[in-house]
């Protein structure tokens, strides 16, 4: 089932959650391989939060529209097997902040991330866990302040790394590097194809998970 997948870049850890999805089901345990899809933020609404505080005060409006449009980006694309519930940051699994500027390693990156996802087993149940916290810097490599656009281009760009998605060498895409001067303001059509490519795995396990779920009735 994953051939579809070959032409695609879904990051290492997707790609051993979806073996572990089809694994579980074909093996019977159906708690794990939902959970398994629930930690790809699939099956369940994923809680994300936005701190505005360092955004400069009359930013604070254009971020907050930029953030709800990188949501909606990724929702529609997926045509709604992507759900975001927008929550507080004690309560949300994905948490975007603002930095003057995002470093790592010394080097000047446009966002620093930390990341968790996993499944874990609890007698006879499953349950997943997603974590993510997600630094966006507001200057790019030469100190010169972001545009909204630009922000707008990272945060999708990091909230596509929580749906599973890897960096892209295509130019023009999300999921590929910004330029300050030229951010994407749209998903590529390289963007939606690994996004399909990815779902089309993640759709297949559902309905099996579906037929499974009745027939164990």
């Amino acid at each position: 089932m994953l051939g579809a997948l070959a032409s695609s870049t879904p990051a290492p850890p997707t790609l051993r959650l979806l073996e572990r999805a089809q694994t579980a089901l074909a093996e019977g345990r159906l708690g794990e391989s939902e959970a398994s899809l629930e930690a790809l933020g699939v099956g369940a609404p994923v809680r994300v939060s936005i701190d505005l505080t360092g955004m400069p005060a009359d930013q604070r409006a254009g971020a907050w529209v930029s953030y709800l449009s990188a949501l909606r980006m990724w929702e529609d694309a997926s045509y709604g097997l992507v759900r975001w519930h927008l929550s507080t940051p004690e309560n949300a699994q994905v948490r975007i902040a603002f930095v003057p500027a995002a470093r790592y390693e010394h080097r000047h990156v446009a966002a620093r991330a930390t990341w968790s996802r996993a499944v874990h087993q609890l007698g006879d149940s499953y349950f997943a866990t997603l974590r993510a916290d997600i630094a966006i810097g507001l200057q790019d490599p030469t100190g010169a302040p972001l545009s909204l656009p630009a922000i707008r281009h990272v945060m999708a760009h990091e909230l596509g790394h929580v749906i599973g998605l890897d960096d892209s060498p295509m130019s023009g895409s999300i999921m590929g590097r910004l330029d300050p001067q030229a951010p994407a303001h749209a998903l590529s059509a390289d963007d939606e194809a690994e996004l399909n490519s990815l779902h089309t795995v993640v759709r297949d396990v559902q309905s099996a998970l579906l037929v499974a779920r009745r027939t164990s009735q």
